[in-house]
C-alpha cells in the first residue's frame, strides 16, 4: 500500500510519540485531555458558531427571497424560498444535535419555535392572499425575525465563550506538559531528524526526475514519466505532468497545423493576386476590356480577403494584450442583428439554410462597439452556417432582462451536427477547430476565441450547449446601457 507524504510523516512521528508516552503516564493523560478539549473547541464549538452564523445569513437571504416573491408574485421565487426553507430547517436540526450545554438549549428552542412561526406565517399569507394585510404581516414578521436573529446571536456568543474557555484550559495543560517533556526533547529531535531524512529522500528523487523531464519538454521532447516508487501525492503529480506533456504536444501540433493552414490561407490570395497582376503586366488582355475588368476584380477581392485574414490575427493579438480599442455607443441590438443577418443572407440562401429572427419589443439599448458586435454575431452565425446542412435552420433569439441588473441574452441555435462533449470545454480556445468531416470549410480556429474576448470586453459572458446530432446553441449575455 502506497502512503501519502502526510501519512508517512505521521507514521514516523507516531512512533516518536509512543516512545515519549512510555516515559510517563502523566504526560499521556494530560495529552489525552488536551486532545479532547482541542477537539471540542475546534470541532463542536466551532461548528455551533459556524452553523449559527450560517443560519443568520440564511435567514436574511430567506427574507430577501420572500420580499421578492410578494413584489413579483413569481412562482420561481416561492420555489426557491421553499428550497432555502428546507435547508434552514435542516441546519437548525443539525445545530440541535451539536448543542449539549444547558444555557444554549433555551435560545435554540426559542429559535426553532420562532422559525416555524415565521414559515407558517408565510404559508398562511400565501394561502389567504390579499385577505392578509401586508402592513400588519410585515410588522409582525420583522419583530419575529429580529427576535429570531437575537436568539441565533445568543447561541453564537455562548459558543464563542465555551470555545475560549476550552482554549484557555488547553494553554494551561500545555504549559504543564512542557516541563514534563523537556527531558525527552533530545531523543525526539534525533528521531525527528531521522524521519525527516527518510521522507526527504523519498521526495527529492522524484523532483530530480521532474527537472530532467522538464528540460526534455523544453527541448521539444514530449516524454512521459513512468510509474514511480514515491508518495501518493507525487504519483498524482506525475499523472498531471504527463497530462501537461500531452497537452503541450497537442498545442505544438496545433501550432504547426495552424501555421500550415495560415500559410495556405495567405498564399492562396497572394498567388491569385500575383497571377492576375502578371497577366495585366504582360498585356495579355489589352484588347479585351472585359477580361481586364475581371482580373482587376479578382485582385480587389483577394486583397480584401487577405486583409480580413490578417486583421483577424491582429485583432486577437491586440485583444489578448489588452490593447484593443473599443468605441462604445448606445446600440439598438435588434437593428444590429438584422443588419448582420442581411450580410450573411446570401450565404444562407446559397446553402439553402433558413434563418429566423423576431425582433424583441421594448428591448433596452446596449453600450457596445458596433463593429465588434457585428464581428461577434458574424462569427457565431458563420459557424452555425458552416455546420448546418442544406434544408436546415438557424434561429436567433434575444431575451430582455427580467429584472434590473440582469443581462440581455442572445442565442444562436442551429440544426447542425452538434459538438462532441469532450470538445465543449475547450471550444473557445484559440486555434481550436471542430470539424465534422472533409467537406467542412476549414476555419482559422480564431473565430470563437475572438468572440469570447469581445463579449468579455463588453462585460458579458459566452457559453455553448450542444446535443450531438441535434445541433448547438451558443449564448452570449450583454449588460444593458
Amino acid at each position: 500500500m502506497r502512503l501519502t507524504i502526510f501519512q508517512s510523516l505521521m507514521a514516523g512521528y507516531l512512533t516518536i510519540m509512543l516512545l515519549v508516552l512510555t516515559f510517563g503516564s502523566y504526560v499521556a493523560f494530560e495529552l489525552n485531555r488536551l486532545s479532547h478539549i482541542s477537539h471540542l473547541a475546534a470541532g463542536v464549538d466551532s461548528d455551533i458558531i459556524q452553523t449559527a452564523d450560517s443560519l443568520s445569513t440564511g435567514l436574511r437571504l430567506l427574507i430577501s427571497i420572500e420580499k421578492k416573491y410578494w413584489i413579483s408574485k413569481d412562482a420561481d421565487f416561492y420555489v426557491l424560498f421553499a428550497k432555502r426553507q428546507n435547508e434552514f430547517l435542516e441546519q437548525l436540526t443539525s445545530l440541535k444535535a451539536l448543542v449539549s450545554e444547558t444555557e444554549t438549549r433555551t435560545p435554540l428552542q426559542t429559535a426553532m419555535t420562532l422559525s416555524h412561526s415565521y414559515f407558517n406565517g408565510v404559508e398562511e399569507r400565501k394561502s389567504h392572499g390579499d385577505s392578509v394585510r401586508a402592513e400588519t404581516y410585515e410588522s409582525n414578521r420583522d419583530e419575529l425575525i429580529q427576535t429570531l436573529l437575537t436568539s441565533l446571536n445568543q447561541i453564537e456568543q455562548i459558543g464563542n465563550e465555551a470555545r475560549n474557555a476550552k482554549i484557555r484550559q488547553s494553554e494551561l495543560i500545555s504549559r504543564e506538559v512542557l516541563w514534563m517533556t523537556i527531558a525527552f526533547a533530545i531523543t525526539c529531535i534525533i528521531l525527528s531528524l531521522g524521519v525527516s531524512f527518510l521522507a526527504t529522500k523519498r521526495i527529492v528523487r522524484p523532483i530530480v526526475l521532474f527537472q530532467r523531464k522538464t528540460r526534455d519538454i523544453a527541448a521539444g521532447n514530449f516524454t512521459k514519466i513512468k510509474r514511480l516508487r514515491a508518495p501518493l501525492e507525487i504519483c498524482h503529480l506525475a499523472e498531471e505532468f504527463n497530462s501537461m506533456s500531452e497537452r503541450l504536444q497537442e498545442l505544438d501540433r496545433l501550432k504547426e497545423d495552424y501555421i500550415s493552414h495560415l500559410s495556405h490561407t495567405l498564399r492562396t490570395p497572394l498567388t491569385a493576386i500575383g497571377e492576375a497582376s502578371e497577366m495585366l503586366h504582360e498585356g495579355i488582355f489589352d484588347n479585351d476590356p472585359k477580361s481586364q475588368s475581371q482580373l482587376m476584380r479578382i485582385i480587389r477581392d483577394e486583397c480584401k480577403r487577405l486583409i480580413v485574414s490578417v486583421n483577424r490575427i491582429l485583432d486577437l493579438s491586440r485583444m489578448e494584450s489588452k490593447m484593443m480599442d473599443y468605441q462604445f455607443v448606445k446600440t439598438n441590438l435588434n437593428e444590429l442583428i438584422q443588419t448582420t443577418l442581411s450580410r450573411l443572407s446570401p450565404i444562407a440562401q446559397n446553402k439553402n439554410v433558413r434563418m429566423y429572427f423576431e425582433p424583441q419589443a421594448h428591448l433596452p439599448h446596449v453600450l457596445a462597439d458596433t463593429d465588434q458586435l457585428h464581428q461577434l454575431l458574424e462569427n457565431l452565425i458563420g459557424n452555425a452556417l458552416k455546420f448546418t446542412e442544406p434544408e436546415g435552420s438557424i434561429t436567433l433569439k434575444v431575451i430582455a432582462p427580467a429584472a434590473a441588473g440582469d443581462l440581455i441574452r442572445i442565442s444562436v441555435t442551429d440544426t447542425g451536427c452538434g459538438i462532441e462533449p469532450h470538445n465543449l470545454q475547450n471550444i473557445f480556445d484559440k486555434f481550436r477547430r471542430i470539424e465534422k468531416g472533409k467537406d467542412t470549410t476549414r476555419g482559422s480556429g480564431l473565430g470563437l476565441a475572438i468572440a469570447q474576448h469581445i463579449v468579455k470586453a463588453h462585460g458579458g459572458s459566452i457559453w455553448v450547449e450542444s446535443n450531438k446530432s441535434y445541433g448547438s446553441t451558443f449564448y452570449c449575455s450583454l449588460p444593458p446601457a
